[in-house]
């Protein structure tokens, strides 16, 4: 869209349902970039943060998912986000 998010950014910001995990597959088939980064979140890093747990391992389990992406912002990764205090999961 015009901020910079991606389908597979939307998806992943949304309840975890059958459904959602449907399109995000087929989002990830199709090659959707799980690294994207926009306003400092990767789609694994909007998923952690809402504690979608089949999302983020449906994404993990993806060969091209970096969890080691550069978020900018001072953010680190997802593994440091993980460890932060600020940004603790729901």
């Amino acid at each position: 869209d015009e901020h910079g998010r991606t389908p597979l950014h939307i998806a992943c910001s949304r309840m975890e349902t059958p459904e959602t995990l449907a399109l995000i597959r087929l989002l990830l088939q199709h090659q959707a970039d799980p690294n994207a980064v926009c306003n400092g979140q990767t789609p694994l890093t909007l998923a952690i943060g809402l504690a979608n747990e089949s999302v983020v391992d449906l994404l993990l389990n993806d060969e091209t998912t970096d969890p080691s992406t550069a978020l900018g912002y001072g953010n680190g990764n997802a593994l440091c986000l993980l460890l932060s205090t600020a940004y603790e999961s729901r």
